[in-house]
């Protein structure tokens, strides 16, 4: 059996679709899979912050009347350090609803915390910089370290 060529043409490129579909496939599952493990870190991260730091509840209550900084920790736990809308490791009331609004802030939220532990290290960069300058050398009349 002959297969002209425009028989020929058209298994070509439907088995460079096969290969197309497959390694798209790889690459979405590649990439959900990295998705997942950067909402497991951070999940994580902002679990530490509300659990550890803020000390808020993980019984999906808010902080009770009289406790310390109440306002601001709870402040904090809502907007800075909410967990996202799958969380689901507790039922911590400091979730987002997972409305478009409520993603923006948790972003924002991320970015803020991004953007103070880079403003930390550049301060710490700016401090480092001060030493090893003549008031580090030994005085004239002192042996010299070399």
């Amino acid at each position: 059996m002959r297969v002209n060529r425009h028989d020929r043409k058209r298994m070509k490129k439907r088995m460079a679709g096969e290969k197309v579909e497959k390694e798209m496939g790889f690459l979405e599952g590649a990439g959900n899979f990295g998705m997942h493990m950067l909402h497991r870190i951070d999940d994580s991260t902002q679990a530490f912050a509300r659990n550890q730091l803020l000390q808020l509840p993980t019984d999906g209550t808010r902080l009770q009347d009289g406790a310390s900084m109440k306002m601001l920790r709870n402040l904090l736990g809502d907007t800075v350090f909410s967990a996202r809308a799958g969380y689901g490791a507790d039922p911590t009331a400091y979730r987002g609803t997972g409305t478009l609004n409520d993603n923006i802030g948790v972003g924002l939220g991320r970015a803020l915390q991004g953007g103070t532990i880079t403003a930390a290290g550049a301060g710490l960069a700016a401090l480092s910089g001060q030493f090893g300058g003549q008031a580090d050398q030994p005085e004239p009349s002192q042996l010299p370290l070399n």
